[in-house]
């Protein structure tokens, strides 16, 4: 029964596997650099790092959303490591049986990075691959 870290970006309920994340951070002072696409909001130092932070609104050409100063980087690990999701805010921790995960195919997601979606609570919640 794998645990899901759930959050919010433009309106929609997404997840990840909490192993793929390492950390939940403030937003630290960032350094973009020139010529970064625009999902690029950043670098910055985590534990003696450089660490890229990403806007998954403008990777996934969903609605921009205004995130406020108090709104959680996702520092991502494993094969996602040196890269951080800002995210609009975090909902929480869920576990959920491997059947209730409904898959889908790399062609009808956004931009490939859904693995797979979930009905609870009458919503849906897409659940992200860390390492697309």
């Amino acid at each position: 029964m794998p645990a899901l870290l759930l959050f919010r970006i433009a309106g929609r309920r997404l997840a990840l596997p909490l192993d793929t994340v390492r950390n939940v951070a403030p937003v630290p002072l960032l350094r973009r650099p020139v010529g970064a696409p625009p999902f690029v909001e950043g670098f910055f130092d985590f534990q003696g790092e450089p660490v890229a932070a990403i806007r998954p609104d403008r990777l996934l050409d969903l609605e921009e959303e205004d995130l406020g100063i108090y709104a959680p980087l996702l520092v991502l690990g494993g094969a996602a490591r040196g890269i951080a999701l800002h995210v609009a805010r975090i909902d929480q921790v869920m576990r959920v049986d491997d059947a209730a995960i409904q898959p889908i195919g790399d062609d009808a997601t956004l931009n490939a990075c859904v693995i797979g979606r979930i009905s609870h609570g009458g919503e849906t919640i897409y659940l992200l691959s860390a390492s697309r």
